[in-house]
């Protein structure tokens, strides 16, 4: 990895590569043996920061540039608290990540490291019953938490028996039944909760539409299917992994703002900003496929039901600091286009989305439940059974779902609330917007393109040579970029562009010269230049192409193969069919850039042929037609 590679990075925040500011280490505190290998560690970081090459790291410190690239990562990580490790994540031995185990113990011979807390995940119902106890008793004197954490214990065992989670399952398989574990899950609980806990009783305080809104992620209970058509013509129906809804709801009138659905295993940064782009990008109706499937009467999307609420921003934001959450590149945006504050509290906290928590229960049991391909609510309810082979039989995909999703919250925009006077989402927000319409703040007209939310920076160098024909360009991850000013420019090689790059079409970039002047769009090469494709797409077929697993040259369509590439290993691995499944609907869903300047798919970067071609015959027009051209000339070039 190059320093250049993680510097534009969308996810690393240019104030973190600050390294005077990074949290440092007192090693004195470290034995001699951890001081030397902590010292050795620190020296090669900041070697790279130096822009040293490997070879002189390696000589000096002993790093190679793998371990380089592990030790970068864990510095620019966050600690539970939000702040960065730092050279901290170098010291020797030092843990900077929970453990994730991946299945539960079966037996008293397991190991159990991890157990509690994928026994929370695998089973929500357990972290709120126990969430619920833990903040329900926050007033009781701190001489009483061994008393109520017995209390919460047995109810914790209740509640698992009730689940159908019986011995020698894990917390049945210890001979203290997950005591030890819950303690220390509700001592931790009390220790960070404190300002969760107030704030939260001030959600009720929250009544105009904007002031604040809620992020969450939520895996629905469904097996999906997906239809491949092999290159041989031959088609295959396998089921996928489960995916992702987010989606953001504004807290005073309980509406669905936008959504997104993720393919991912983990949501990422990409996917959070597309869920807050399309809170904010007024909404537009998707044509369904499923035959009788239509959008409900009274319900919809605020944004299309209430014209004020186009392109409308809130004031401030709700979340977990989990997962991509507190991305840099996801803060960066809410805080510069958005424009709104951020409150990301600890870990895993559901009480601060207790709102969201019910609008994903209503949405499975009265949605995605009757469906055949449920997978239920845990392990071990009954309606998960053949789920995958239902989702096979009836050939549900991950399209179906999306279309069901877009009416479900439709409806669920449109249906009264109990907790919201008897009255929909939409009506109480028409009525207080009505009432004041001047509490809506909307987006900049500048910032309203879409491409504003998936934009990171880069800086390049243009390349060429005179000498040798070799005309103007950039390269941008493995690709040339230029555009026809560019190319008929051999005055600029050397100079320093800086770009924006939208994440989500890679087809094209816009360039400045350094003096902020914009030089225009750039065109990617060959192929590149016509298929959509994100940046993740692109990384990932150069990733393939380096393993040697993937094989073309610049006049392929590198996306196409890489499609084939999945279609042809989807039909051993699930998680290959998630990202066929990703590819396929990035594709459907690319936005490209809406301005009159925008190259088209069939503007041609002209060769070097066409070039000396094209002057051969401005050669001829000014010798016949005298001075006059030879004036015009000098005008339009360099």
């Amino acid at each position: 990895m190059t320093k250049r590679r993680i510097i534009e990075n969308e996810n690393v925040d240019k104030e973190l590569l600050d390294l005077t500011k990074w949290p440092d280490v007192r090693i004195e505190s470290l034995s001699d043996e951890d001081q030397s290998t902590f010292l050795k560690r620190k020296k090669a970081i900041l070697m790279y920061f130096e822009s040293k090459t490997h070879t002189q790291i390696h000589k000096e410190t002993g790093i190679n540039r793998s371990q380089i690239s592990i030790f970068l990562k864990k510095c620019l990580k966050f600690d539970q608290q939000g702040v960065l490790w730092g050279f901290r994540a170098l010291i020797p031995h030092k843990r900077i990540d929970s453990y994730n185990r991946q299945s539960l113990p079966k037996s008293k011979q397991d190991n159990n490291n991890g157990a509690f807390q994928l026994l929370l995940e695998t089973y929500p119902d357990l972290r709120e019953l126990i969430d619920r106890h833990v903040f329900k008793q926050k007033n009781k004197a701190a001489s009483e938490l061994n008393t109520r954490t017995k209390h919460i214990h047995k109810k914790f065992i209740i509640k698992c028996r009730e689940l159908g989670i019986a011995p020698p399952h894990y917390p049945f398989n210890t001979s203290e039944q997950g005591r030890r574990s819950l303690y220390r899950y509700v001592k931790e609980l009390n220790f960070r909760s404190v300002p969760i806990y107030e704030s939260t009783n001030q959600i009720s305080l929250i009544n105009r539409p904007f002031e604040r809104v809620q992020f969450d992620g939520h895996k629905l209970d469904l097996s999906l299917a997906i239809v491949i058509n092999t290159p041989e013509e031959v088609e295959v129906v396998k089921e996928i992994n489960r995916i992702w809804l987010l989606t953001v709801m504004d807290v005073a009138t309980r509406n669905i703002l936008g959504y997104h659905i993720s393919f991912n295993k983990e949501y990422n940064s990409s996917d959070v900003l597309r869920c807050i782009r399309n809170a904010i990008v007024p909404w537009q109706p998707k044509t369904f496929t499923i035959s009788g499937l239509e959008y409900p009467k009274d319900g919809g999307f605020p944004s299309a039901v209430i014209p004020e609420t186009q392109w409308a921003v809130w004031g401030e934001i709700f979340y977990d600091n989990a997962r991509s959450n507190l991305s840099t590149i996801v803060q960066d945006r809410l805080k510069n286009v958005v424009g709104c504050a951020i409150n990301a509290g600890p870990v895993e906290s559901p009480l601060r989305r207790s709102i969201q928590e019910r609008f994903y229960g209503i949405l499975e049991e009265n949605g995605f439940h009757l469906l055949p391909n449920t997978t239920g609510s845990n392990p071990n309810d009954s309606r998960r059974k053949d789920a995958a082979k239902q989702a096979i039989k009836y050939r549900i995909s991950p399209e179906h779902i999306e279309e069901l999703t877009e009416v479900l919250i439709a409806q669920y925009n449109g249906t009264p609330h109990e907790g919201i006077s008897f009255l929909s989402p939409l009506e109480i927000m028409k009525e207080k917007v009505e009432q004041n319409p001047m509490i809506i703040d909307q987006i900049s007209i500048e910032k309203r393109s879409e491409a504003a939310f998936m934009t990171l920076h880069a800086q390049r160098t243009i390349n060429g040579n005179v000498k040798d024909k070799r005309r103007p360009y950039i390269q941008y991850e493995n690709v040339r970029y230029t555009n026809p000013i560019l190319s008929n420019s051999y005055g600029l090689i050397g100079m320093k562009l800086d770009l924006v790059v939208n994440t989500d079409d890679l087809r094209v970039i816009k360039a400045f010269y350094p003096d902020g002047s914009e030089l225009g769009l750039l065109k990617a090469s060959g192929k590149w230049g016509i298929t959509p494709h994100t940046l993740l797409v692109r990384q990932e077929i150069f990733k393939m192409r380096h393993r040697k697993l993937m094989h073309f040259t610049n006049q392929d369509d590198a996306v196409q193969i890489y499609h084939n590439f999945l279609l042809e290993n989807a039909k051993l691995n699930k998680k290959t069919r998630n990202k066929l499944a990703a590819l396929e609907k990035s594709i459907r869903e690319t936005t490209f850039y809406s301005n009159s300047n925008e190259l088209k798919e069939n503007d041609v970067i002209e060769t070097n042929d066409e070039f000396n071609q094209k002057k051969q015959l401005r050669e001829k027009k000014k010798k016949s037609k005298g001075s006059e051209i030879k004036k015009i000339r000098k005008t339009i070039f360099y």
